[in-house]
């Protein structure tokens, strides 16, 4: 890891990184790909609506296919992380969803915040990586980054200074000075970053859908708590640290 990366990631708050060009690179895209045109999934996996036009994946990712793992392994995510924040994270989470949405299912917002002293989201917040694909290298924007704004957080914000969940008007304030940055799907860019940041989904184009894939780290401790009792994050957890102590034998 170049000591300038850290630096770029604690001062903006998010990274983009390539990943390796493998051949577990290669069935991730094909997987991304078959779910990407696929509306009726057979055996146990089904579409699922969390929000508004968007579908995910469920039971879970990690039985899908492997490589959605053995590519944070490859890529070495989880190290480059924890050298970036000096926590102690895990893996808590892979999600892959399909948005058919034309207006932002989720615009402007931070996942981590307080309002009237209490903290909302995950405190250390969830550290996150998406990759939108571009399958025929015709890239879109697809998120939008307030670059900065997690190190600008006024916490002593009413429940009358929201605007919306996770945004205030403090927030609407320094977006008027800090640097708007967007995340282009892509055939091989992806994105690392601190979910406080202010940051928002860009819709897509009518008559166009779009897949992504989304990890979230959280602390140990913070797993511990309020991940470890749900049977699909700790056997993501638990799957994981099994391939990763593997490869390294």
């Amino acid at each position: 890891m170049i000591e300038s990366d850290k630096n770029e990631y604690l001062i903006n708050g998010f990274i983009k990184k390539t990943f390796k060009k493998t051949k577990c690179f290669d069935e991730m895209i094909k997987s991304l790909q078959i779910l990407n045109n696929s509306n009726d999934l057979h055996s146990k996996f089904l579409w699922e609506s969390k929000y508004k036009d968007t579908l995910d994946l469920r039971p879970n990712v990690y039985d899908f296919s492997e490589s959605f793992i053995e590519i944070l392994i490859e890529n070495k995510i989880l190290e480059t992380l924890v050298k970036f924040t000096q926590l102690d994270l895990v893996l808590s989470h892979i999600q892959i969803r399909k948005s058919f949405a034309t207006s932002s299912y989720m615009d402007w917002h931070r996942d981590s915040y307080y309002v009237d002293n209490k903290a909302i989201g995950n405190t250390p917040p969830v550290h996150k990586l998406i990759f939108y694909p571009s399958f025929e290298n015709n890239p879109k924007s697809k998120l939008k980054i307030l670059a900065g704004s997690h190190s600008c957080m006024w916490n002593f914000q009413n429940e009358r200074d929201m605007l919306s969940p996770g945004l205030s008007r403090f927030d609407a304030q320094i977006s008027q000075f800090l640097p708007e940055v967007r995340y282009d799907s892509s055939v091989d860019e992806f994105i690392l970053f601190n979910t406080s940041l202010l940051h928002g989904v860009i819709p897509d184009d009518e008559n166009c859908h779009s897949v992504r894939v989304i990890y979230s780290f959280v602390t140990r401790d913070q797993f511990i708590e309020k991940y470890s009792q749900k049977s699909h994050h700790r056997e993501l957890q638990e799957k994981f640290e099994k391939m990763r102590k593997y490869n390294e034998s």
